[in-house]
């Protein structure tokens, strides 16, 4: 009916810009200032914790000094040490400090223009929307803050994995998003759900490339340690098996780990892992923005992340902008699409101190979150069947 069309247009409408204004006062009060954070703010406080990690494991890899077992936060394997050169690889602290706020400042443009692209939209309030969901994030915040590495692997999934959705491929494309997606293999349980689309939607070109750079990367960092690469790989592994599943939340090792089966967190990681598999392969030429909103929402789940890795609900939430902004046979509007991306969203730019708030309302918050997390996922397996194809955008 016209009237309930109009009526969605307006609800609509209305959502878009309250959530715009939320955002951008959101955007003011969080980004510049943990920038700043990650730049200035002294050694002992949170702040460039997890970059301060990075530079020293980095340093002592490549002055061949032991890792695996004597830094307790080495948990990368051997290749992203050869991968986070640019970043840390320099001979003080500050200097990768000031490097990371400059990177990490264009990474973090680069990935709103990737979502202002993937919503598809010549709408200006639905592209300002996807514009700031990026820089309104608790997420994204708590990523610069530490700095996470989130915020660059995104950039580089997303652009990689567009560049094999292309119609018109070439060599050069294919070794560009092979590139990128070999580094963004410098954290394997933030990126490697992704590669499913990459090899069964690119083809074998990057089925080799990809592989291929990451294995020639692994022989270089070898390189610099005295152990044998099976030794290497063993203490790596080792080290990332020691996580205690209590201090994540919403994911595979914490649902298992509150059931009492610690024993089977690896088998169910890998179960769920090779699922995402099957099903990407099954779908692999459906929408290439659903595939990767559920390897997003897989990524998030499939092993241990803590809240900061969050950020992965970007894709998603852009993928439920495209399917709203669709409108199904006889003008009916997609509601469930549009109520789940108004909870992913209101979810995604909380204070991010309501998750430690006093039982039961931190609890309440992550469960909450976590369901509407799997909802979606429910929605994107059903509607990628239905769903309207485009073009990548």
């Amino acid at each position: 009916m016209p009237a309930d069309r109009d009526a969605t247009a307006r609800l609509w409408r209305a959502f878009l810009l309250s959530a715009v204004v939320v955002m951008f006062g959101a955007f003011l009060f969080r980004i510049p200032y943990d920038f700043w954070r990650l730049a200035f703010e002294p050694k002992g406080h949170s702040a460039a914790s997890d970059l301060r990690f990075r530079f020293v494991e980095l340093h002592a890899w490549f002055a061949g000094n032991p890792v695996y077992g004597a830094i307790e936060s080495a948990d990368y394997p051997p290749a992203s040490y050869v991968i986070l050169l640019p970043l840390v690889g320099w001979p003080t602290f500050e200097i990768a400090r000031l490097l990371a706020v400059v990177s990490m400042a264009a990474a973090l443009a680069w990935l709103c223009a990737l979502s202002v692209r993937g919503a598809g939209s010549i709408d200006r309030n639905v592209r300002l929307f996807a514009l700031l969901v990026p820089l309104s994030m608790y997420a994204t915040t708590a990523t610069v803050r530490i700095g996470q590495l989130g915020v660059y692997l995104l950039a580089f999934l997303l652009a990689g994995i567009l560049l094999l959705a292309e119609r018109e491929r070439t060599w050069k494309s294919d070794l560009l998003a092979a590139v990128l997606l070999a580094g963004a293999l410098v954290k394997p349980t933030f990126s490697v759900p992704f590669m499913w689309i990459a090899f069964f939607r690119g083809g074998l070109r990057p089925t080799i490339l990809i592989p291929g750079l990451y294995v020639l990367l692994t022989l270089v960092a070898a390189a610099f340690q005295d152990a044998s690469l099976p030794m290497l790989i063993q203490g790596w592994l080792g080290q990332s098996a020691q996580v205690d599943f209590r201090t994540g939340h919403a994911n595979v090792y914490t649902w298992l780990g509150m059931l009492g089966l610690e024993k089977h967190l690896l088998a169910g990681s890998i179960l769920v892992l090779l699922a995402s598999g099957l099903w990407t392969w099954w779908y692999r030429r459906g929408d290439i923005w659903i595939l990767l909103g559920v390897a997003a929402i897989v990524a998030r789940i499939w092993s241990w992340h803590h809240w900061y890795d969050d950020i992965l609900l970007l894709v998603p939430l852009i993928t439920l902008v495209r399917m709203a902004t669709v409108r199904r046979s006889g003008g009916r509007a997609d509601w469930i699409a549009m109520a789940l991306l108004g909870l992913i969203w209101a979810f995604g730019i909380a204070p991010y101190e309501v998750r430690n708030a006093p039982p039961p309302w931190g609890d309440l918050f992550k469960i909450a979150k976590a369901t509407t997390w799997l909802a979606t996922l429910g929605l994107l397996l059903v509607r990628v069947r239905r769903e309207p194809s485009r073009e990548a955008c």
